[in-house]
């Protein structure tokens, strides 16, 4: 890979990194990241000390938020439609790009059980169970019309419930 191209992947890793935390981060790290990604012969590019030092003073903060809200589901797939069941509900899938549409989506998690062929999980992060509530009502139509399109890749799908992070430091 050339060395242009390492340095357009690092700069996107770092523009998803401020998408994801700066609005949590202390301005002295925002602006420490922003020079260093500016700067290509300062080895800022991730993977080198000082870019793992600038990414976990970013992250940092994004631990010590509040307890959120996350959405569990238990999915049992077809066996001919993992592949593409993976794709849709995966982090970068058709239902994160959809839950994108809100600041209060804070991501998804796929799992699959190592036991059970065919049987994942999914957890979705929210700022709360409110945000989450109101991106439903405000996208109900192509909430809708996914979920539709979803309904061939499973055999069953379950909600399993809503539940919180617990704050580590109490």
């Amino acid at each position: 890979m050339s060395k242009d191209k390492r340095f357009h992947i690092a700069l996107q890793l770092v523009a998803v990194v401020f998408v994801m935390f700066a609005i949590h981060a202390p301005e002295d790290c925002i602006k420490t990241a922003i020079a260093m990604t500016s700067n290509r012969s300062a080895g800022a590019l991730a993977g080198s000390p000082a870019g793992a030092s600038a990414l976990e003073c970013l992250i940092e903060p994004r631990r010590r938020m509040p307890n959120h809200y996350q959405a569990l589901w238990e999915f049992h797939v077809k066996l001919e439609s993992i592949s593409a069941f993976e794709r849709t509900y995966g982090p970068a899938g058709a239902w994160a790009q959809l839950f994108r549409q809100s600041p209060d989506y804070l991501g998804t998690d796929l799992i699959r059980d190592l036991d059970r062929p065919g049987r994942y999980m999914t957890i979705d992060r929210w700022t709360s169970r409110d945000a989450l509530q109101r991106f439903k009502q405000d996208h109900a139509a192509a909430y809708a019309e996914l979920d539709k399109q979803c309904e061939s890749l499973t055999d069953q799908e379950n909600f399993v419930g809503d539940f919180e992070t617990i704050d580590s430091k109490i």
